[in-house]
């Protein structure tokens, strides 16, 4: 049990790290992760999406270029979880209740996305541009 933090008694759990979304790669993929699942759960269209990268420019600039992959990123993780939720619970069925616990979420993300990638990108673009002109990004 690698994942588990204990406090200087020895004896007390202080925390545990999730190691379930860990991966090497860009950190833009670590904001489409997130976005993914605040897209799903905003009532709004893309309001908290727009918050949240308004936020995580301030701290992590986003480039240009990055800022249409975002979008392309976050619907990528949809499809993910659409997947591996799929091949989990095939192979795992008596688990299946807790491995498609994402997908509705992932589902609503991907129907606000669709046929609204421009849309979608031009969030991000305000988004950062806003905290530009703001001098926090």
């Amino acid at each position: 049990m690698d994942n588990i933090l204990v406090a200087p008694d020895g004896e007390t759990v202080s925390g545990i790290i999730d190691l379930g979304e860990m991966h090497y790669g860009p950190h833009i993929v670590d904001l489409a992760i997130l976005s993914a699942f605040v897209v799903g759960a905003d009532r709004a269209s893309f309001g908290h999406f727009g918050d949240l990268i308004a936020t995580y420019h301030r701290q992590c600039p986003l480039a240009d270029t990055e800022m249409p992959v975002l979008v392309d990123l976050v619907a990528a993780r949809c499809l993910t979880v659409l997947l591996v939720s799929a091949h989990l619970s095939f192979e795992n069925p008596e688990n299946s209740r807790y491995f498609t616990k994402s997908v509705p979420l992932a589902l609503s993300a991907l129907k606000k996305l669709h046929g609204r990638r421009s849309e979608a990108i031009d969030v991000v673009r305000e988004a950062c541009r806003q905290r530009q002109a703001h001098g926090l990004g």
